[in-house]
């Protein structure tokens, strides 16, 4: 890149040379360059976290809050949830947007990573690690339960994608995604540790764990591209569906130790085998990964909403 040119007085006598100096005591003009920069570079941050893909994970800040909170005080409980899934963002903005940095070169579908191909601006990196120092001061403010869940995320998404890049290692790199995701049940302010909750993570570590899997499975031609090694290509298809059947089997057996209702304990175990059956269906990988994560999804929702009426 070229910097601007300007006019030399070079030839001019002394008395004629012109200066493009402003006085000493002007201002320094405004240059619409550097307006212009900035704009780009929050356009692609913004692009770059995927905010997309990953804003239905923001409601998991609330599987901490005691479901008697939201009865008796409701717009505490709000603030509290609020307050959670504003460092939730913070942290998945910045797992997928050193992810999309760190693969752009190898990722093969756009839809996916949209910084395929791209030239990173000057700035960008900082940028991008400027939101997990966010995250972390924002966790600081919420607690120490908070801020120890938060470094957890943090730091397992940068050796994810960046480096030692355990995405590339059999296991880790699937492993790597319960300590990017599960922590994010723990960054509300107030978040109480309880037998439901360690119940709730388990039942959400198992099924995203699930998804990982069928993950891996569609992006098995990125991945070997890159030279990376999946857990499901190293299992192969037989391994990779026991794998999922396992997963499964520990999703119920962990939601049964979470849930006390009946009704909720139903419409989780519900969820789970639909899930499971989806994962291990024929139908193709990305498929199969979209309605296993929705169902999964909506399943609890649906059972913390009847643990909260039930309050």
């Amino acid at each position: 890149m070229h910097g601007p040119r300007f006019a030399t007085a070079r030839g001019l006598p002394h008395n004629q040379q012109v200066s493009h100096s402003p006085p000493a005591s002007a201002p320094a003009p405004a240059r619409a360059s550097d307006t212009q920069g900035f704009g780009n570079l929050l356009n692609q941050l913004a692009i770059g976290v995927r905010a997309g893909q990953w804003w239905y994970f923001l409601a998991l800040p609330a599987a901490a809050l005691p479901a008697g909170l939201w009865r008796a005080q409701p717009a505490r409980a709000l603030a509290s949830w609020a307050g959670g899934a504003a460092i939730a963002a913070l942290c998945l903005g910045y797992a997928y947007a050193i992810n999309g940095l760190s693969e752009r070169g190898t990722d093969l579908d756009f839809h996916k990573n949209p910084w395929i191909g791209q030239d990173v601006l000057p700035g960008a990196r900082a940028a991008v690690a400027g939101l997990a120092a966010l995250a972390l001061v924002a966790a600081a403010a919420a607690g120490w339960l908070a801020l120890g869940a938060s470094a957890v995320s943090v730091a397992a998404a940068t050796l994810y994608s960046a480096g030692p890049r355990t995405k590339s290692r059999v296991a880790l790199g699937t492993l790597s995604n319960g300590l990017i995701f599960g922590p994010l049940l723990l960054v509300a302010p107030g978040a109480v540790i309880d037998r439901g909750l360690v119940g709730w993570l388990g039942t959400f570590v198992a099924l995203l764990l699930q998804n990982q899997l069928v993950h891996e499975q569609a992006d098995a031609a990125e991945d070997a591209a890159a030279g990376d090694r999946s857990t499901a290509a190293w299992l192969g298809a037989g391994g990779t569906r026991l794998a999922l059947a396992a997963l499964g089997l520990a999703a119920a057996v962990a939601a049964a130790y979470a849930v006390n209702s009946s009704l909720a304990q139903g419409i989780t175990w519900t969820a789970v085998v639909l899930a499971s059956a989806v994962a291990l269906s024929a139908r193709p990988a990305p498929w199969r990964r979209r309605w296993q994560r929705w169902i999964s999804f909506a399943g609890g929702a649906l059972a913390y909403a009847s643990i909260v009426g039930a309050a």
